[in-house]
């Protein structure tokens, strides 16, 4: 007796296929969710290492946080524009240039002429921050020049200068926007040491924040609101760190407006437009 062969039918093979792309289309936003909150995630872990890291480094600089300093043009900690509160290096040798550590101080942010250190990269310098990676936020989709990805910085390896994408200066700048509190008459940061930050009124307020997003698009293949400008893309928030030491995702409509008005440039920014966009955030639940 032949025995009989079992096999799909046509008909059933394509049910099949319908299935899996069902299941398909119904598991990949939740994978892409939860890889996004992931990210959130280790985003609040980094800011809370940067805050013990300023808090580490203020004992033992005279009760500082790190500082921006850049001659007579830009005064100790006056911020003329935003773009200056993320620099880690303002200046290195040459292009892809590992970073060192040890070099550089408080007191003297040159070493021979060669490097020039601010902000967060005092911490760098004093291996507070490991290897510095905690100072990019994983959620920025990268692209070649990208200035707020750590593969920018990994030729040859991470932590090196830019290729000179800005201007032919070898530089570094994180994705945060460290301190950027300023007073809108002189420019000048608000907490330049721990006790400002301690004053009354000041106990939560923001001490770093994920860039602000926006502008023209730095050369990204998306401006506007994209994955390449804005932190933890399509949520419009941002995670900040307090003065207090907390650390939480802030989402607030009115300074989402504020980023996205005509004309505003993240990175030229003066105080007097940032800081209604701070003190949103700050309010957001």
């Amino acid at each position: 007796m032949k025995k009989t062969q079992n096999a799909f039918t046509l008909i059933e093979l394509l049910v099949v296929i319908a299935i899996i792309a069902i299941l398909a289309a119904i598991l990949l936003p939740a994978l892409a969710s939860a890889k996004n909150k992931a990210k959130v995630t280790t985003c609040i872990s980094n800011f809370h290492q940067v805050y013990a890291a300023t808090a580490m480094y203020a004992q033992d600089n005279y009760d500082w946080y790190p500082i921006w300093f850049d001659g007579p043009g830009h005064p100790l900690n006056v911020i003329n524009q935003a773009q200056y509160t993320r620099y880690v290096v303002q200046n290195g040798p040459s292009p892809n240039t590992k970073v060192p550590f040890n070099v550089g101080s408080f007191n003297n942010p040159y070493v021979s002429g060669n490097w020039e250190f601010q902000n967060l990269g005092f911490l760098y310098i004093s291996k507070l921050v490991g290897d510095g990676k905690i100072l990019y936020c994983p959620s920025f989709a990268n692209f070649p020049g990208s200035i707020l990805t750590a593969d920018t910085y990994s030729t040859p390896t991470f932590m090196s200068t830019d290729s000179g994408i800005s201007g032919g200066i070898p530089r570094v700048r994180s994705s945060i926007d460290w301190n950027p509190h300023a007073d809108t008459q002189n420019n000048n940061r608000l907490f330049q040491k721990t006790v400002d930050a301690s004053k009354s009124g000041n106990g939560h307020r923001i001490l770093g924040m994920d860039y602000v997003g926006g502008g023209s698009g730095l050369g990204a293949p998306a401006t506007g609101y994209s994955p390449y400008l804005f932190p933890h893309y399509p949520s419009k928030a941002w995670t900040a760190m307090f003065t207090d030491g907390s650390v939480k995702l802030c989402k607030s409509q009115y300074a989402y407006a504020l980023i996205v008005l005509p004309g505003f440039d993240p990175n030229a920014a003066s105080p007097a437009q940032y800081e209604p966009i701070l003190t949103a955030l700050e309010a957001a639940p």
